[in-house]
């Protein structure tokens, strides 16, 4: 994960980042908030030179730069807001399946995943937001309407963004995100719940904790789970 790109969380993200991640929907949806403050010209998410990773507002992509590396993740930082605490924070981390190109302008975003290689706008964007909306999130079906919307979406003008809809819809509600989040959490250290740790999963059934001796920031966590770099043992 050797190509890195920084942004900035704005006061929206920063919102979603504060609520808990429950199931594979949640992950979806702050992907695709993440990529429409990308395809948004002049949004404060571009402006990453009006904070430093020290301030904890940012959020790092990093993305495939030579042959052999595979690994394509987003690291958000989630700040708490309680002054008691100076040092609490979390650091969100899973699959990025998109691909962003910085130096186009505007920054051009690609979903590169299984079958799929699509170039991504706005109208494209906003009717994946859409029925991934429609999704009930407790068992990944389609709402009640799902038919009658479905069919009015694949029979409309385009029927190539439609069949890439309709097969991104799909890869995203089947897709391993690898969620994995680091807290700092000095407010509710005790024996089962150290203060730096790992959260692994997002399901409470086969969620687990591995406590850590020390505070991470971005690049320490990408270096921990990067394949490509050394292997770190648990001792």
């Amino acid at each position: 994960m050797s190509k890195c790109c920084t942004f900035y969380i704005d006061r929206e993200l920063s919102y979603l980042l504060s609520k808990p991640f429950r199931n594979r929907k949640d992950i979806i949806l702050i992907l695709l908030k993440t990529v429409e403050k990308l395809l948004t010209p002049n949004s404060l998410t571009l402006q990453q030179r009006i904070t430093t990773e020290e301030s904890r507002d940012v959020f790092k992509v990093f993305q495939p730069d030579t042959s052999g590396e595979s690994q394509q993740r987003v690291f958000y930082y989630n700040l708490y807001e309680d002054d008691s605490y100076a040092e609490m924070y979390t650091i969100h981390s899973f699959h990025f399946p998109f691909t962003i190109n910085v130096e186009d302008d505007p920054i051009l975003i690609r979903y590169k995943h299984s079958s799929i290689d699509k170039e991504i706008n706005a109208y494209f964007l906003s009717r994946l937001t859409f029925i991934i909306n429609l999704i009930d999130s407790g068992d990944y079906d389609w709402g009640d309407t799902w038919l009658n919307e479905m069919l009015e979406i694949y029979y409309s003008t385009n029927g190539e963004d439609n069949r890439d809809l309709f097969y991104m819809v799909n890869d995203l509600l089947s897709m391993d995100f690898g969620y994995i989040r680091y807290d700092n959490d000095p407010k509710h250290e005790k024996e089962n719940h150290p203060r730096h740790h790992f959260d692994i999963n997002l399901d409470k059934r086969v969620t687990f904790k591995i406590g850590l001796t020390e505070s991470l920031n971005i690049d320490n966590f990408a270096k921990i789970i990067d394949n490509n770099s050394e292997v770190k043992s648990i001792r």
